[in-house]
C-alpha cells in the first residue's frame, strides 16, 4: 500500500472514531439508552468513556506506525513559543478542571447519584468566573492547542485536519445543550466570553472596554 493510501486510511480511521464518539452521546442515542437500560443508564457515561478510549488506541497506534520526517518543526526561537503553548494547555486543563466535576466526567458521579436520594442531588451551576471568563470551553481549547504544538509530519497533519473541525463542531453542539440547560443565563454569558480563544477578553484589554 502506498504512503498516500495509508494516510487516506488514517483519515478514515480518525473520521470513524469521531463519528463513534459523537454518535454515542447524540441525544437520540442517549435517549434510547436511557429507555432501554433503565436504572443501568447511570453507567452510560462510564461505558462511553471506556468505548471511546478503547477505540482511539488502535487509531493512535496506526498513526504512530506512519510517523515520518517532520514537514514543519518548532525549531529555534519557536521552541520558546512551543513551551508557552504547553504551559497554557496545562493551565487551561487545570483551571478548567477546578470548575468541572471530574468524577462526573469519568461517569462515576452518575453511578453514585443513582444510589442517592434524588432530592439531595444538586443541579449543575453555570461557572463564568476565572478561566471561564476568558473562554467558554477551556478543555476544548487546550486540546486544539495541544495537537498543533508538536512537530508536524504527514500523519499528524492528517489527524489534525480531522480533529480540528471536530473540536469546533463539538464545542458548538455543546453550546446547544448548555443553552437548553441554562437558557438566557447562558446566552448572556456567550456575549461576555469567547468560544475557544479569548478574542473578546483581548478586545476589552486593548480598547479599555
Amino acid at each position: 500500500m502506498s504512503q498516500s493510501a495509508k494516510l487516506a486510511l488514517l483519515a478514515i480511521a480518525w473520521i470513524a472514531w469521531c463519528a463513534l464518539h459523537s454518535g454515542l452521546i447524540a441525544p437520540r442515542v442517549t435517549s434510547w439508552a436511557s429507555t432501554r437500560w433503565g436504572r443501568w443508564f447511570a453507567f452510560y457515561r462510564l461505558f462511553f468513556n471506556v468505548v471511546s478510549l478503547a477505540a482511539i488506541v488502535p487509531v493512535g497506534l496506526y498513526e504512530a506506525s506512519l510517523r515520518g520526517d517532520p514537514l514543519w518543526a518548532w525549531g529555534g526561537p519557536l521552541r520558546v513559543a512551543q513551551v508557552l503553548v504547553w504551559v497554557t494547555c496545562i493551565a487551561l486543563f487545570y483551571l478548567g478542571g477546578r470548575a468541572y466535576d471530574f468524577w462526573e466526567f469519568l461517569g462515576l458521579r452518575q453511578i453514585a447519584n443513582a444510589r442517592a436520594d434524588p432530592d439531595e442531588i444538586k443541579p449543575r451551576r453555570l461557572v463564568t468566573k476565572g478561566v471561564f471568563g476568558l473562554v467558554r470551553h477551556p478543555w476544548y481549547a487546550a486540546v486544539m492547542m495541544l495537537i498543533w504544538s508538536h512537530d508536524q509530519d504527514a500523519a499528524s497533519l492528517v489527524r489534525n485536519a480531522v480533529l480540528t473541525p471536530y473540536i469546533v463542531i463539538g464545542a458548538l453542539l455543546e453550546e446547544r445543550k448548555l443553552v437548553a440547560e441554562f437558557g438566557d443565563q447562558y446566552c448572556q454569558y456567550q456575549q461576555q466570553a469567547s468560544l475557544l480563544f479569548p478574542w473578546k477578553w483581548l478586545k476589552k484589554k486593548l480598547t479599555g472596554g
